[in-house]
């Protein structure tokens, strides 16, 4: 039974959708700052080297286009995201919602952090 995600996901829901490991986290920021700190689980899928990310992460995500995927990028006013999820759903992703405070404000609320280092 898939969960159809609403659009946009509160500091709350996506916590829960965190550490539930509901589906998908992507990490619309570019990459060294995916590599410096990262919400836990999260892949990391630049906007800015979005076809050279989408490569690397192609067979996770086309094993279903209907999984629950949560976007995020660097704060609520960073359109990284929304970019990618347009991206996306025109290549036949259904589920997609975004994360709209982003990086600063799972940080702000003193959330785990990952680091690729």
């Amino acid at each position: 039974q898939v969960v159809q995600l609403p659009e946009k996901l509160s500091l709350e829901e996506f916590s829960v959708y965190v550490s539930d490991k509901s589906g998908l986290i992507l990490d619309a920021r570019p990459e060294i700052f995916h590599r410096l700190g990262h919400v836990p689980g999260a892949i990391s899928l630049p906007r800015d080297e979005f076809e050279t990310g989408y490569a690397l992460v192609k067979t996770q995500l086309e094993a279903n286009r209907s999984q629950p995927i949560v976007l995020y990028c660097a704060s609520s006013s960073c359109e990284d995201a929304g970019l990618v999820k347009t991206s996306l759903t025109a290549l036949g992703f259904t589920n997609i919602a975004i994360f709209e405070g982003g990086w600063s404000a799972w940080t702000t609320a003193k959330k785990p952090e990952e680091t690729n280092r």
